[in-house]
C-alpha cells in the first residue's frame, strides 16, 4: 500500500464522525430543560417520584416494554389507576398536549437515557406514529 493511502485512513477516521454530526446523524440524548419544565416538579429532579402521589421513573415499565404508550400518557394525562412496577396507584397527571413532536421526542429520549433501559433510538416519526394510536 502506498504511503499516500496510509495517510488517508487517519484523516477519514477523523472526518467521518464530524460529517455525521453535521448531517444530523447524531444520537438523541434528550433535553433536560423539557423534563425540568414539565415533569420534575412532580417526579423529582432525579426521577425519584414523591411517595404515593407521583410514581418514580426509575424502573418504569413505560420506559421499557411499554414505551409506545408513553406519548399518549404524556399528551393525554392520567386520571385514575396506573400500574407501576408491582404497585397500582391512583394518580392524577395533567395532560401535556401542548408539547411539540420535537419536545415529546426530546423528553422521551431524556427519560430513556436517564431512567430507562435504552432500547430503540426514537424519532419524531415514531412519536407521531404512536400518538396516532392514542384513544
Amino acid at each position: 500500500m502506498s504511503p499516500d493511502r496510509l495517510l488517508r485512513w487517519p484523516v477519514m477516521l477523523v472526518l467521518l464522525p464530524a460529517l455525521m454530526l453535521l448531517s444530523g446523524c447524531k444520537e438523541n440524548r434528550g433535553d433536560p430543560a423539557v423534563y425540568n419544565r414539565h415533569c420534575a416538579s412532580c417526579h423529582g429532579r432525579e426521577g425519584q417520584g414523591l411517595r404515593a402521589l407521583y410514581p418514580a421513573l426509575t424502573d418504569s415499565a413505560y420506559l421499557g416494554h411499554r414505551i409506545g404508550e408513553l406519548p399518549c400518557l404524556i399528551s393525554s394525562g392520567v386520571r385514575g389507576k396506573i400500574v407501576t412496577g408491582n404497585r397500582t396507584k391512583n394518580i392524577r397527571m395533567p395532560a401535556f398536549a401542548d408539547l411539540s413532536i420535537q419536545e415529546m421526542n426530546s423528553l422521551i429520549s431524556y427519560l430513556q437515557l436517564n431512567w430507562g433501559k435504552g432500547g430503540e433510538t426514537l424519532s419524531e416519526q415514531k412519536i407521531s406514529q404512536w400518538l396516532r394510536t392514542c384513544p
